[in-house]
């Protein structure tokens, strides 16, 4: 007897996972004509599914011995047990003679027993589907995703994951630099644990190894398909009608993604390093915000066009042997091809080398005359600007802002507009590379956090005072010398005021006791006068 499909979507991350399962969710209907349960999303299979213990979700960590025993909170032992119980006959009437469809990034774990998944699906024609995203984009992204501290549009349901300290709280000490891209990409870290532990050519090798390379087929996320439309269309076995829903929808209502970036926090980390920023009145996110509207309304700039510290020559070498390596194991036709394999692997390497594969030169930055005085600016207090935080700073024309403290004590901060003002440079792009646009919010609803064992509490900020930031219009700045010179000449004027004050005073004091002893004589004198009478 024919067995029925499962199809397996294991990752990895980074490679649209999340389009594809927000598809699943999405058109779940439509699959169940095609004859497919989208079972993380079909709550009548199994009744214990909690937001945290998917399916799909559960059995990747679950089968990973170092997350078993109540060492992850996505490892539920006893749904583990329900789960593989169940699937160990299709002929369940829970499962109404359908096909399987499960979907998620964290199978693509190297502690991942592959074994054991297989053992879970024996009764099922295992149909495995891995994602293949060029080594070194792959690379910049996952970084991306692993440091990212604000919310996207569609991130509602991880508002409780940044709430609980995500990118909330000020490092312990003023000691460990930022890691920023070139701290992270080390050669160590891009060869063992990436590219031989969690990225494709090793996920593809631990699940070929046990379910045999006729099982796998590969998405290529480079090929000018749209990574769901290739999913859907090519990849899942008999889904016509899903594929025709999907298709027609997408032409009218495109597929943006919004990337993030996390300059804006490297830069808040190094200021608050470097002693710009206390911590005391401003929280980091506070004083994050005020970094980026500096750069993109004051400036009218992005946060690509700070001054770039990139990868070094011996890192890029590497980098660049790792992808085409890579490229020439998993898609060699491909590779050949004139145009869109290695010719164009090369191109978009030499591009990123300037722009993705670096980060924001912060000691260049706090050296720029615009950005020194504003970050000095950004808790000054009773009309004082903090010392010792003062760099010397470069020539430019950049904006300088200065502080004023209003009634409540918060910090209105000023901004001189004008001929200083930088015209905004637009650095869109266009829609070259289609299919890595699904991956650039990747894993919105599973991020990299959910490998981490511990939830990170949440600082209580109640009860402090918190900056304000106000964009008002042009006032003439002052620097500290005539800041100086202007409050000793105040000091000089007061001084003369009151010696003239005292002066008049005392003249009035010595006139009015001569007067009284004029007074006094007189009165004096009329009785002796008198006596001669």
């Amino acid at each position: 007897k024919e067995k029925p499909i499962a199809v397996l979507h294991v990752g990895p991350h980074k490679t649209g996972t999340t389009s594809i399962q927000e598809t699943s969710h999405e058109y779940i209907d439509t699959l169940v004509k095609d004859n497919y349960i989208a079972i993380d999303y079909d709550d009548s299979i199994l009744n214990l599914r909690q937001k945290r213990h998917s399916p799909a979700k559960n059995i990747a960590f679950c089968s990973c011995p170092k997350y078993q025993g109540g060492r992850s909170k996505y490892c539920s032992i006893s749904y583990y047990n329900e789960t593989k119980e169940l699937f160990s006959d299709p002929s369940a009437p829970v499962f109404r003679h359908m096909n399987l469809l499960l979907s998620h990034e964290s199978f693509d774990k190297d502690c991942v027993d592959v074994a054991e998944v297989r053992s879970i699906f024996a009764q099922w024609d295992v149909r495995v589907i891995v994602g293949y995203r060029r080594f070194f984009e792959w690379a910049v992204s996952l970084y991306g995703e692993d440091h990212r501290v604000e919310l996207l549009p569609g991130w509602e349901d991880r508002a409780e994951l940044f709430k609980e300290g995500r990118g909330q709280d000020w490092p312990a000490d003023r000691d460990t630099p930022y890691e920023s891209l070139k701290r992270w990409l080390t050669l160590g870290r891009m060869e063992k644990h990436y590219f031989e532990g969690m990225y494709t050519t090793a996920v593809l090798k631990r699940y070929a190894d046990v379910f045999g390379e006729e099982s796998i087929s590969v998405i290529n996320m480079h090929d000018g398909m749209d990574v769901v439309e290739n999913f859907v269309c090519h990849q899942v076995p008999n889904a016509d009608e899903t594929c025709d829903a999907f298709t027609r929808a997408k032409s009218h209502e495109g597929n943006a993604h919004v990337a993030a970036s996390n300059a804006y926090d490297h830069i808040t980390i190094e200021a608050f390093n470097a002693g710009f920023i206390s911590g005391s009145d401003l929280t980091r996110p506070e004083a994050r915000e005020l970094i980026k509207q500096y750069q993109e309304e004051t400036l009218g700039l992005t946060a690509d066009d700070f001054i770039k510290d990139c990868l070094e020559e011996k890192e890029l070498e590497r980098l660049l042997e790792l992808s085409i390596q890579a490229e020439k194991e998993i898609m060699p036709d491909f590779f050949a091809l004139e145009k869109e394999g290695e010719n164009d692997l090369r191109e978009k390497f030499e591009a990123a080398k300037t722009t993705k594969l670096c980060a924001v030169d912060t000691e260049k930055l706090f050296e720029d005359e615009g950005w020194n005085g504003f970050l000095n600016s950004l808790e000054k207090k009773n009309g004082q600007g903090q010392e010792g935080n003062t760099k010397k700073a470069k020539g430019g024309d950049n904006d300088v802002y200065t502080g004023d403290n209003n009634v409540d004590g918060n910090i209105e901060v000023k901004t001189s507009k004008g001929n200083n003002k930088k015209e905004n440079k637009n650095n869109k792009k266009g829609n070259a590379e289609n299919n890595t646009n699904n991956a650039d919010n990747d894993d919105k609803k599973a991020s990299s956090s959910d490998d981490k064992e511990e939830i990170i509490t949440a600082h209580d900020n109640e009860g402090e005072k918190h900056s304000t930031v106000t964009m008002a219009e042009t006032i003439p700045t002052i620097n500290k010398e005539e800041e100086r010179k202007y409050w000793l000449s105040i000091e000089f004027v007061s001084s003369l005021v009151i010696i003239v004050l005292v002066i008049v005073s005392s003249r009035t004091r010595i006139h009015r006791r001569k007067k009284d002893d004029t007074s006094n004589e007189k009165e004096d004198l009329l009785p002796r006068q008198l006596q001669y009478f």
